[in-house]
C-alpha cells in the first residue's frame, strides 16, 4: 500500500509541469535555430579569403607554430593503448570463473 500512495504522490508532484512537457511527437524547437546572418566560422573564412599574402604572414607570425600545423593538418591523431598487468588478469579471470561456477 506505501509503494502505489508513494507513486500518486509523485505523479502528483510532476502534474504541474504538464503544460510544459512536449507532446508525443513534437520537437524541442519546431521553429528551427532563430539565429540570422553569419556565423563567426563563415566570417573568419571570408575575411581570411580575401586578406593578401602579406596580411596572412603577419598573421601567422602571431600564431605558435604548432597552432598553425594543427590548422593545415588537424590535430595530430593520439592512441592511447589501456593495458592490464598479468596480476589484475589473472585476479579478474579466477573472478570470472567463480562467477560462473
Amino acid at each position: 500500500m506505501k509503494n502505489t500512495a508513494e507513486q500518486k504522490n509523485k505523479k502528483r508532484k510532476l502534474e504541474w509541469l504538464a503544460p510544459w512537457q512536449f507532446k508525443p511527437g513534437q520537437s524541442g524547437n519546431p521553429s528551427g535555430r532563430t539565429f540570422k546572418g553569419e556565423s563567426l566560422k563563415e566570417y573568419a573564412k571570408r575575411m581570411f579569403g580575401n586578406m593578401t599574402s602579406e596580411e596572412k604572414e603577419e598573421f601567422f607570425r602571431g600564431l605558435n607554430k604548432f597552432g598553425i600545423w594543427e590548422m593545415a593538418e588537424g590535430k595530430a591523431k593520439q592512441d592511447v593503448g589501456v593495458g592490464m598487468d598479468n596480476e589484475l588478469k589473472e585476479f579478474l579471470l579466477k573472478l570470472n570463473k567463480t562467477l560462473d561456477e
